[in-house]
């Protein structure tokens, strides 16, 4: 569906649009201007979920990664898709300070999530149908949120959504069968994508990133 514009209230519009996303082959990864970082929380034995020790250990690791190859604390994205998007909503809730950018993937969140991410830059994406409840809630709730909040931290905070009618299965035969769940192999190929999210900059990254890596009690 058409994305509705930022003054409007609603999460999208009801009306057929060609968001010409190719599915093609990834070879775009030698000439991609950021350090992308993809940790594998847990083997599909071994379902702990992304709990408080592991976003932990993502956050050590994207320090290191940050110091040693010398990234930018200010342009940090997070983005994850399926079991990763809830992990992406549950890590940026609890440390909004830490992104320039939010982008969960066919993962929905509860509407009540919005006054975490208070001027948070968020591009949401998934098949109309991604699980119990959809997209369209929590994307207006953020909507509603972002127009009472000031963007100070985050220049020209942004609330996006992508909302596919139809979408490609996993490429995993593993879960070949959940149709219409991968959303990401459309958005991740999408250049309108990275050219918003390598545009945010989040004001106080700088010092976030020089704290983080402690655990809270």
């Amino acid at each position: 569906k058409a994305e509705a514009p930022a003054s409007s209230g609603r999460a999208y519009l009801d009306q057929e649009v060609d968001l010409r996303s190719p599915l093609a082959a990834c070879d775009f990864a030698s000439t991609f201007p950021a350090i992308v970082v993809m940790p594998q929380g847990w083997l599909p034995a071994h379902r702990t979920g992304w709990t408080r020790g592991k976003t932990l250990q993502v956050e050590r690791l994207t320090q290191h990664v940050l110091s040693t190859y010398r990234g930018d604390p200010t342009r940090v994205v997070l983005s994850g898709q399926s079991a990763g998007g809830a992990g992406a909503w549950k890590f940026a809730a609890a440390k909004p300070e830490l992104w320039s950018a939010l982008n969960p993937i066919c993962m929905p969140a509860p509407a009540s999530i919005a006054p975490r991410l208070a001027g948070l830059n968020v591009w949401v994406v998934g098949w109309a149908g991604d699980g119990e409840h959809g997209n369209d809630a929590v994307v207006a709730a953020l909507k509603a949120q972002a127009a009472k909040a000031p963007a100070v931290v985050h220049l020209d905070a942004s609330v996006r959504y992508t909302r596919y009618d139809k979408a490609p299965g996993p490429p995993d035969p593993l879960y070949r069968s959940m149709l219409n769940h991968a959303s990401y192999d459309l958005i991740y190929r999408d250049p309108r994508l990275w050219e918003w999210a390598f545009a945010k900059r989040n004001l106080q990254g700088e010092e976030a990133w020089r704290h983080a890596g402690k655990r809270r009690e």
